[in-house]
């Protein structure tokens, strides 16, 4: 379906009370663009996908705020840029953790 039909079937999902539905019409139409942002801010292909199958999980748990946004998109690429930070955070503890235990001496407690 064409870009404008997509939003067209997520905005008619949302008016009929069906979110759900309006969630996958919005993965329809912005899934690429999503990926292709969360590739660029990751640098990696597989933390990408893994990144925006989270970002719809969020999207589907909060599927009732899709009625109020005034952007769909905008909205699904602020999930994305969270999700995204959240994971770049994630690493940088995780590689600083590594840098601690690399730190301390043999037999510390």
């Amino acid at each position: 379906a064409a870009t404008g039909e997509v939003l067209l079937m997520s905005a008619v999902a949302v008016e009929c009370g069906d979110e759900l539905g309006a969630v996958r019409a919005l993965y329809l139409e912005a899934a690429p663009q999503v990926r292709a942002a969360l590739r660029r801010l990751t640098g990696a292909r597989a933390e990408a996908d893994d990144l925006l199958h989270e970002v719809f999980v969020i999207a589907i748990g909060q599927r009732e705020k899709l009625a109020a946004a005034a952007s769909p998109r905008g909205w699904l690429f602020g999930i994305a840029l969270k999700v995204a930070a959240r994971h770049r955070r994630r690493a940088w503890i995780r590689s600083w953790l590594s840098l601690e235990e690399a730190a301390e001496p043999e037999g510390a407690p």
